[in-house]
């Protein structure tokens, strides 16, 4: 009789946990579901290829993540929304060809006004991260590091020159590089085009 009461109680005991995790559980997951939403894209084609996604969504952003991706997202616990209806929404973009080491020096890209600011265009365009083509040799790239790569908000991956001082564009330069170009272009100076 004493060993019925035990198993008893040991069952009664199972049953009280059970309940318990299940009660958490619940909870935990209407929290989640509760959670206040900083960010809403509606609508929007998400394009995602990593997670195969081609689709009709809404994008819900909470703290600067992703909380969730699903058609018809309730909007009452979202702060702001966006009706992306027409457009596309994807992960962020990759420009491979970019030179973005910019400086004060006239008439040069390394170091130069002839670079573009990396955040002056990226951002606004839906590109994320940049690929810096050899503006920047082994000799300058601590000054590019330190002035641009460090101080941008746009990731920066940078190709290394093969020319100590990186990428240069003088006057001088800048003439030759047309003069080759203009004697490459010879062989078809006698080509008419047909009328």
């Amino acid at each position: 009789m004493n060993m019925a009461k035990h198993e008893t109680s040991i069952t009664r005991n199972r049953r009280k946990v059970m309940l318990l995790i299940s009660l958490l559980a619940f909870l935990l997951s209407t929290g989640i579901q509760a959670q206040e939403i900083d960010l809403l894209i509606r609508n929007g084609r998400v394009i995602d290829p990593a997670n195969n996604i081609n689709a009709l969504l809404d994008v819900a952003i909470a703290d600067g993540k992703i909380v969730k991706v699903a058609p018809g997202i309730a909007t009452e616990k979202a702060k702001k929304v966006i009706d992306a209806t027409g457009l596309y929404v994807c992960p962020g973009l990759i420009d491979i060809h970019t030179h973005v080491f910019v400086g004060s020096k006239p008439e040069t890209f390394a170091d130069g006004i002839l670079s573009l600011s990396p955040d002056d265009f990226t951002l606004r365009a839906g590109v994320t991260t940049v690929v810096d083509a050899g503006t920047s040799g082994w000799r300058n790239f601590p000054l590019f590091k330190e002035q641009v790569i460090d101080r941008s908000k746009t990731r920066i991956l940078a190709f290394l020159n093969i020319a100590g001082g990186g990428l240069r564009a003088s006057r001088r330069r800048k003439i030759s590089m047309i003069w080759i170009l203009l004697k490459s272009l010879m062989p078809f100076r006698n080509i008419r085009t047909l009328s």
